[in-house]
């Protein structure tokens, strides 16, 4: 009889390659995002903690959290069109930054990586090509461009700092013109994984939507002005 039947599912996993990036994003603030050749996770360990994963062939985006067990899967195509949150919270920015900034471009050595750095009167911005990334998918790139809603260059991103637009609705005072960092890097981390890390959860509730997963329970039963943060106006209309 096989030893395939035997061995439980946790030890049968293949053991793989990753980097674990240590990030802060401007909104949905403490992330760790592992890559591997061919797979993503990003788990938000700050006050939303959810949790996303895909993996090559097929890129199906996977949301989930742990706290109350609900998940929902979507197309890569469905993830670029309405991101994880309203586009009026999170403005979208192209993937290459307009011919219209001037940059200065240089080399830098950060992480044990040879990063790209952009330099302009209004952004700064650092990324490492997929070259250095175990020459990983690119659609792992088009997943961190398509949730950031940042910039990437078609590269990881490492640091965007930039100038404030004007104001959201979450902001009471203007800080237009002002400095921001809207995403940071704190650490990279050379790791071995289990497969298993970007399947998706098992047993998990279906929610009725990626932005409910997000919001978390609380959001859901407590304030629907909350949810409506997440959900593309499209939507609210229905």
């Amino acid at each position: 009889m096989s030893l395939f039947v035997f061995c439980q599912e946790a030890r049968c996993a293949s053991q793989e390659k990753a980097l674990k990036f240590i990030q802060i994003h401007y909104f949905f603030g403490p992330t760790v995002v592992t890559i591997a050749k061919h797979a993503i996770r990003m788990d938000n360990i700050g006050r939303l903690k959810f949790s996303l994963v895909s993996k090559a062939p097929d890129w199906i985006i996977t949301v989930f959290r742990d706290d109350d067990k609900t998940y929902f899967s979507e197309s890569f195509k469905q993830l670029d069109d309405t991101g994880l949150v309203a586009d009026f919270i999170i403005g979208r920015r192209d993937r290459y930054f307009p011919k219209t900034e001037k940059f200065r471009k240089s080399t830098i050595s950060i992480f044990g990586f040879q990063a790209d750095k952009y330099e302009s009167s209004s952004t700064t911005f650092v990324c490492v090509p997929m070259s250095q990334v175990f020459n990983a998918d690119q659609k792992i790139e088009d997943i961190l461009q398509a949730t950031y809603k940042l910039s990437t260059c078609g590269a990881i991103p490492l640091q965007n700092t930039g100038t404030r637009g004007p104001k959201n609705i979450l902001e009471t005072v203007s800080a237009e013109g002002s400095r921001e960092t809207y995403l940071s890097t704190n650490k990279v981390i050379p790791v071995q994984v289990s497969s298993d890390i970007f399947d998706p959860p098992k047993g998990f509730k279906k929610a009725k939507s990626v932005r409910e997963v997000v919001a978390g329970t609380n959001s859901r039963t407590k304030s629907r002005d909350v949810m409506d943060l997440f959900t593309p106006e499209e939507e609210q209309s229905k």
